[in-house]
């Protein structure tokens, strides 16, 4: 009988033992989905600021573009004011007093 005692209040024991490692466990659960929670986030943000920035690549690339455009045609324009330049004065040459 008392044999039958002992083992049903080591088996209480251990009972309690498992139930209170289950809590841990469910705890440190717990805590992982919260931290996984904040890596989501973290990652979401991440990849908004990583769209932020391709969409600010973008639009440095389209003014560079356009820049060099402008700068190509204010070359030709120059070119042939220069040209025109000469003619004028060519023709003005012409001309004596």
């Amino acid at each position: 009988m008392q044999d039958s005692c002992q083992e049903a209040q080591d088996t209480l024991r251990i009972a309690h033992e498992a139930g209170t490692a289950l809590t841990e466990i469910s705890t440190a659960i717990n805590q992982i989905n919260e931290m996984n929670l904040r890596i989501a986030a973290g990652s979401e943000e991440q990849a908004e600021v990583a769209r932020t920035v391709d969409r600010n690549l973008t639009s440095i690339r389209d003014l560079s573009v356009h820049s060099a455009t402008g700068a190509q045609q204010t070359s030709v324009a120059s070119t042939e004011l220069s040209r025109l330049a000469a003619d004028m004065h060519r023709l003005v040459a012409r001309f004596s007093l």
